[in-house]
């Protein structure tokens, strides 16, 4: 989805929102405000994506879900060196510059479809 043009938030979420019983059209649109760190370069949209799909997976049990949460931040702590958009890209997407350096160098191509693929492949394990 991530390549089709769907935003990182979107690209992970939507497949596990249909995967548990919410239709692609609805999940696409409660995620379509996550990506690029929520536009204001904050918590990565793979990262929100992820933790909306654990929602709800998890989400009727509240400290179930935070334990999962917690969970998946270990593990893509474990596999990326943060969880915010300017520190992953080495770019801040408020600026100008950031904006042209990430079109310049690829980096959605380079770096957040590994993101998308790192976030998926851990709600995997999860058992999401």
């Amino acid at each position: 989805m991530f390549s089709d043009g769907y935003s990182c938030s979107q690209a992970v979420f939507v497949p596990y929102a249909e995967k548990l019983g919410v239709d692609g059209e609805t999940a696409g649109r409660v995620a379509s405000g996550f990506g690029s760190g929520m536009q204001t370069g904050g918590v990565c949209g793979v990262v929100s994506g992820a933790f909306m799909a654990l929602g709800l997976k998890f989400g009727e049990n509240k400290q179930a879900s935070y334990a999962k949460t917690a969970d998946f931040m270990e593990r893509f702590l474990n596999r990326n060196p943060s969880i915010e958009c300017p520190d992953l890209l080495e770019a801040d997407i408020r600026t100008e510059e950031g904006k042209a350096k990430i079109k310049n160098e690829s980096l959605r191509e380079n770096i957040c479809s590994k993101l998308v693929t790192d976030a998926c492949e851990i709600l995997e394990e999860m058992g999401v």
